[in-house]
């Protein structure tokens, strides 16, 4: 398994760029695992996907963000994650989802 290492200070300035990102937008996060089960999602997302409230968004997608993404989309947003999964794997793709674009981080 391969591992990333990221200095402390990258790691500070990674979470800062998050949370101004996650003010701004919808932002939604998935294990990568199979189907992406649901970690995490701003009050943004859930507006912008139609809910009102992230736990009426993760009930109806059935815990997994792999049903926010429109399958038409779901091809492209695999590849770019690309194929291996290992522990501190960062990765950002951008898709349309039933309503405006959907950032998944």
């Amino acid at each position: 398994m391969k591992q990333l290492i990221i200095p402390d200070k990258v790691q500070k300035e990674m979470l800062a760029d998050f949370m101004i990102m996650g003010e701004t937008r919808g932002l939604i996060g998935g294990y990568c695992e199979n189907e992406f089960p649901f970690y995490y999602a701003n009050e943004e997302m859930a507006l912008m996907l139609g809910y009102d409230a992230v736990e009426e968004m993760v009930e109806a997608i059935d815990g997994k963000v792999i049903n926010t993404i429109h399958p038409d989309d779901r091809e492209q947003v695999l590849k770019d994650i690309g194929g291996e999964y290992y522990e501190g794997l960062i990765y950002e793709t951008t898709y349309w989802s039933v309503s405006p674009a959907v950032s998944a981080v």
